[in-house]
């Protein structure tokens, strides 16, 4: 681990250079065209916060991965390109208030892209004890691909309403994916979520700040497209993927899965638009017990990383019941939530 960080120390010197300059020089400009996060009645910052968090990130990550890895392979370049394509829509929703089934229909239209380009396709479930083998997809590998795809790429961005909490959620993903398995990913693949990852880092330093001149926002843009990144990420490492099972990626991001799931079906059994937004999240009811941003966000960071730990023992010594854990693991949390009413 650390030698994979000293061996590509200057990469991350420039792509957190690049990230600083970027969240500071493109305020004024977020300011002049009114591309900024207003507080309402469920967001309770102080005053208007430019929403380039997301913009910074992925620029700053495209640029250095370009000029360190100058000759990138297409599913390299299909990657950024798709993920750029999602900061744009989020950025558009972000100005305009997208309807839902319009975002929902271009995301489903950029993840297929993204799959028809890269061929990245969820083929197996892996051996869950119960079946004689493994779930094999079959027809059902891309529909159910897109349907991951997309459902994480909305796990994250519904989950980031709390200062540095998709950020950081992210950033726990991604250091997964380049840590736990790295025979897995490509070197490449590796390297460039290692810059993502840095430049995320950085972000967080003005995503946390009191400073109302430093302070900075991820936005729709900046969640969808990292969520976009994860998520592809996930299907890359589930396809390429031959020592663990592929029930692994949910422990990966196990918090903001199992959350998104719990606020979903809580929204359809109270009759609720799904994708209306609400304070039915984790981080909302943390909030009305009192707690900070930080605290809010280190601590369900550190239950992130615990899931991890779990999750990667679990599936190392009883990869059959790895996902049938997560399962339980999920129903015991919404039976919690289920009789939850605090913050919602």
């Amino acid at each position: 681990m650390s030698q994979f960080i000293l061996q590509n120390f200057n990469v991350v010197v420039v792509v957190s250079l690049l990230t600083v300059f970027l969240v500071i020089a493109l305020r004024p400009l977020a300011i002049k065209a009114s591309f900024m996060d207003t507080p309402t009645t469920r967001k309770i910052h102080e005053g208007e916060i430019p929403l380039t968090g997301g913009i910074s990130i992925f620029f700053a990550t495209c640029l250095t991965s370009v000029i360190f890895y100058e000759s990138l392979p297409p599913d390299s370049m299909t990657l950024l390109a798709c993920a750029g394509l999602s900061l744009l829509l989020g950025a558009i929703d972000d100005k305009f208030d997208l309807h839902a089934s319009t975002k929902l229909t271009l995301q489903i239209a950029i993840v297929s892209i993204f799959i028809m380009s890269t061929g990245h396709i969820v083929t197996s479930l892996g051996s869950p004890i119960g079946f004689s083998g493994p779930v094999e997809l079959g027809m059902l590998s891309i529909p159910f691909t897109v349907l991951a795809i997309v459902g994480l790429q909305n796990t994250f961005n519904m989950v980031d309403g709390c200062d540095g909490l998709a950020a950081s959620l992210v950033l726990v993903s991604l250091l997964a994916l380049i840590f736990v398995a790295p025979e897995v990913l490509s070197e490449l693949s590796r390297k460039i979520l290692l810059v993502l990852s840095s430049s995320i880092l950085l972000f967080l330093f003005f995503n946390f700040s009191n400073s109302k001149g430093l302070k900075a926002f991820l936005g729709d843009g900046g969640s969808l497209s990292l969520g976009f990144i994860v998520a592809a990420s996930f299907v890359e490492f589930s396809a390429s993927n031959t020592l663990y099972d592929p029930s692994l990626v949910l422990w990966f991001a196990a918090i903001p899965i199992m959350d998104f799931c719990t606020v979903i079906v809580r929204r359809t059994l109270l009759k609720r638009k799904i994708m209306a937004a609400d304070r039915s999240h984790l981080h909302h009811l943390l909030l009305s017990l009192g707690l900070s941003h930080l605290q809010i966000t280190v601590l369900t960071s550190l239950a992130a990383v615990a899931l991890l730990v779990f999750g990667l023992f679990v599936t190392s010594n009883h990869p059959n019941i790895s996902f049938w854990f997560f399962v339980v693991l999920f129903l015991v949390y919404l039976s919690i939530r289920m009789f939850t009413v605090k913050g919602e």
